[in-house]
């Protein structure tokens, strides 16, 4: 299976993030991956329409069924379940920090970040 790297998967968290602009939270829940208005969160952004299920809410980022859902290869698990933190623990105006700090950290490009300074 062909997983998405871990520069994919800063790409598009980051990009979806700094454009959503807003967490995405349920009742009951707190955060969550999808929120019933149209918002994700960090690795809700990742899993495709067709592999969402309410079911996956309560599940960690780096459980077996939410990286199978977003195509995340168990070794990069502690990757997404920190790109999830940063959706989870900080606010989104800390957000593109927090993401400078993750691709400095991962030795990752940041210029997807470029598009939102």
């Amino acid at each position: 299976m062909n997983y998405r790297t871990r520069q994919e998967i800063f790409d598009i968290v980051a990009r979806h993030l700094l454009t959503q602009g807003e967490r995405s939270t349920a009742p009951k829940l707190g955060c969550a991956y999808r929120d019933g208005s149209g918002r994700k969160c960090a690795i809700g952004a990742l899993i495709p329409d067709d592999l969402y299920s309410r079911d996956l809410e309560g599940f960690r980022a780096d459980s077996p069924c939410i990286l199978k859902a977003a195509n995340i290869d168990a070794s990069d698990g502690l990757f997404a379940a920190g790109l999830q933190d940063v959706h989870d623990k900080y606010l989104p105006h800390e957000w593109r920090e927090k993401l400078e700090g993750w691709a400095s950290t991962y030795n990752l490009s940041p210029a997807v970040l470029g598009d939102f300074a």
